[in-house]
């Protein structure tokens, strides 16, 4: 992620506080996403020995610092749900040792904050109530309204703006994705990294064109066959599961619902406003179906029959 084109606000407000020597002892990184990524990038710009304005990326202390692997640095992920005291007590007692590392800083980063217990909260606020000058935290949030005010108050908040559709697009173009599958991926992704997995994805493809040939049927007027079709790929090739899922009612929600790029526009030129706008509302309505567990080809029944329902 390239964080001086994607954040430079942010980015530049944080370099310009270590090149003054006025770093915080604590920071909230605000935003719907990439938080956790930038928090590690404002890790590496704290430890890396090699670079003034920002960390090189390349050295040893920064891939151990992304790899989760410096010593000096403890990064408690989003991965059970919430945050729990017991986590933050370990935290304390881990940074109550002095540093194992040549560069000297500690840092610690909480990620989605928000999701804490209260006994959690009540342990990070009294973290932060004692700070030491060699320990720097970084939370992060998507939801900072969720975040005690207590502790709000005791962070500096730098908050991350969204990436938008036209850098998405060409990222996409810039790994030699086609005009039409950068379109969709600029329409289903809120963020480089995420787009970028994606692409590295093996089940992407299969998905997108499963999407397309279905898209191209029912703008010759062939919308039982495309259904047929569809289903009967989706379900005896495997190509939709509970995993993909999510993502091929993305896929189709995009394709009916933007208007602009050329490339969409030729694959739902006989397809009337009105059918399109219908098309989404039953994708949606499908995709606010999905729960843990799901039967993948009962809601790729359920998908075929509400469409066939809609055109009698």
């Amino acid at each position: 992620m390239n964080f001086k084109t994607s954040q430079p606000q942010a980015l530049s407000f944080f370099l310009k506080q270590i090149e003054k020597n006025k770093v915080s002892h604590a920071y909230l990184v605000t935003g719907k996403t990439d938080t956790l990524s930038f928090a590690k990038y404002m890790a590496m710009s704290l430890l890396c020995p090699h670079e003034d304005k920002g960390p090189c990326e390349h050295c040893t202390t920064c891939e151990r610092v992304v790899n989760n692997q410096h010593s000096d640095v403890r990064i408690l992920e989003n991965t059970e749900g919430s945050i729990k005291k017991e986590d933050i007590l370990s935290l304390k007692e881990y940074f109550s040792q002095t540093s194992f590392e040549i560069e000297g800083k500690k840092v610690y980063i909480l990620e989605d904050v928000e999701t804490a217990s209260t006994a959690a909260m009540n342990s990070i606020l009294k973290f932060l109530e004692e700070p030491e000058s060699d320990i720097v935290a970084i939370l992060t949030t998507a939801y900072p309204g969720r975040v005690l005010e207590t502790i709000q108050s005791r962070c500096l908040t730098i908050s991350l703006q969204e990436t938008g559709r036209e850098s998405l697009y060409q990222a996409a173009i810039d790994q030699d994705c086609d005009p039409l599958t950068s379109v969709i991926l600029s329409e289903i992704c809120s963020s480089e990294a995420e787009l970028n997995v994606l692409v590295e994805d093996k089940s992407f493809n299969p998905l997108m064109n499963l999407c397309v040939d279905f898209a191209n049927d029912v703008n010759k007027g062939s919308v039982q066959p495309a259904l047929v079709a569809m289903q009967s790929r989706a379900i005896k090739e495997k190509i939709v599961t509970k995993e993909t899922l999510p993502t091929f009612m993305d896929i189709l929600i995009a394709i009916y619902h933007h208007r602009e790029h050329e490339s969409m526009l030729k694959l739902k030129q006989n397809v009337s406003d009105e059918d399109a706008l219908n098309y989404v509302q039953i994708f949606v309505d499908i995709k606010d179906r999905i729960r843990p567990g799901v039967n993948t080809n009962l809601v790729i029944d359920q998908l075929c029959y509400e469409i066939t329902r809609y055109h009698r």
